[in-house]
């Protein structure tokens, strides 16, 4: 059911949904703008049908959830491997930048882990 209702999302809403799925749970507009370079504008207007679906919810101001790890998992999955490669070392590159806090160690390690098919 909840894969039915995603493909009736428009591909701006599901390109948004699976980069933001690569960054986890919960992701900020912040981030994903850092990991997309697309503007912040752009990603909300790629993230609204997404809310009104009921795929992701807004936890506070600029910060997002998915509904539950199930719908963040079928998003993911549907994320080719190499795509997902990608996004992966961009999201470790974008918390490296003190911009976004002092990301732990075994933060970071995750998704350079998941980026190692890339060499």
């Amino acid at each position: 059911m909840l894969r039915y209702r995603l493909h009736e999302l428009p591909a701006e809403a599901k390109a948004a949904l699976g980069e933001a799925s690569v960054i986890g749970r919960t992701f900020s507009l912040a981030l994903l703008q850092r990991v997309t370079g697309q503007s912040a504008p752009l990603l909300l207007a790629a993230l609204d049908p997404a809310l009104r679906a009921g795929a992701i919810e807004l936890a506070e101001p600029g910060e997002y959830a998915f509904r539950n790890e199930m719908s963040r998992d079928a998003i993911y999955s549907e994320v080719s491997g190499g795509e997902r490669a990608r996004l992966h070392a961009r999201v470790g590159q974008a918390l490296e930048d003190p911009t976004f806090g002092a990301a732990a160690p075994s933060v970071l390690a995750w998704p350079f882990y998941c980026a190692a098919p890339l060499g």
